[in-house]
Order: structure tokens, then C-alpha cells, then sequence
């Protein structure tokens, strides 16, 4: 969703809270309580600007150039430390 610019919507279960927030875009909402899930869809439909505020916010993630580029510092690091 980040990659798109769309801001995640995600339960409060699992690693998926943690990630939603270093990428500042969505809710976290939680798993068990559909009534908290449907309050949030009614905001949103009540008021669509909260949609762009919110994809506003999203950060998208490092591409995979960005792993590369760390992977080549990692092994540059420890190819020093080895002599």
C-alpha cells in the first residue's frame, strides 16, 4: 500500500502495526472490535478529505536499491574486519 501511497488500515495483531507506523500512513484498528472498524469507514465516509490527509502522510518504502546499497556496506564492513 505504502509503495502506492495508500495509506494501510491494519489490526493490532502480528508485525503489521509496527510497519504501518514507521511508514506514518493509516490505522492501526483493533482485531477483535468490528464496531472500532466500522466507526473509522464512517469517518472516512463522512469526510473524504481525511483520505488525502492520510496519503498525505505516507512514506513510502526504501526500493530495493536501498537493501542493495546496505548489503554491499554489510559485507564491505565485513570484509574489513577479516584483515
Amino acid at each position: 500500500a505504502a509503495a502506492l501511497g495508500l495509506p494501510a488500515w491494519v489490526s493490532d495483531r502480528g508485525a503489521l502495526p509496527e510497519r504501518a507506523l514507521e511508514l506514518d500512513g493509516g490505522r492501526v484498528l483493533p482485531a477483535e472490535d468490528p464496531g472500532a472498524w466500522s466507526v473509522a469507514f464512517a469517518e472516512l465516509l463522512a469526510r473524504p478529505q481525511g483520505l488525502a490527509e492520510e496519503r498525505a502522510r505516507v512514506v513510502a518504502p526504501p526500493g530495493p536499491e536501498a537493501g542493495v546499497a546496505r548489503l554491499e556496506e554489510l559485507y564491505r564492513g565485513l570484509s574489513r574486519a577479516r584483515t
